[in-house]
């Protein structure tokens, strides 16, 4: 018998298991145009809104992410905002641990975490992983029961 294949990652405070990942391109849909501070802003207040409540009674824990400003024509202005990118992809992963997080009721605890990264996970962005090793998972981390 073999045994399943895990990804563990390391939170300040608590290990754990990668249960699902999901991976889209930041700007899927955009068909002409640049992107900018406010699009961006608005993909990922819909991203944070959207995993609301989706699992574990708290909100999905958004890995800041870099945006990279796009340089235009200096002799007139970007008529639909201030250009600037987001790494290419969009990760969203559910991750559990089975130990309850300190001062919560349940069988185990688990957090959403949403953040970008430039190339198809995994491996998971070295950058992203120093990030969550400094998350107190018990801070953000919600209740789950089997």
């Amino acid at each position: 018998m073999t045994t399943p294949a895990t990804c563990e990652i390391a939170f300040r405070n608590r290990e754990a298991n990668l249960r699902f990942l999901q991976q889209s391109g930041t700007y899927d849909g955009l068909l002409e145009g640049l992107p900018t501070v406010e699009m961006n802003r608005g993909i990922i207040e819909s991203l944070v809104g959207g995993q609301w409540s989706m699992h574990y009674d708290v909100p999905p824990y958004l890995v800041p992410p870099r945006e990279t400003p796009i340089e235009t024509f200096d002799d007139r202005p970007y008529p639909f905002g201030t250009p600037a990118s987001l790494p290419s992809l969009i990760c969203v992963a559910r991750f559990e641990s089975y130990q309850p997080t300190t001062g919560r009721d349940g069988d185990g605890s688990g957090l959403v975490v949403i953040w970008f990264q430039q190339n198809f996970a995994l491996p998971i962005d070295d950058e992203v992983l120093r990030h969550l090793a400094e998350v107190d998972w018990n801070q953000y981390a919600g209740s789950f029961w089997d």
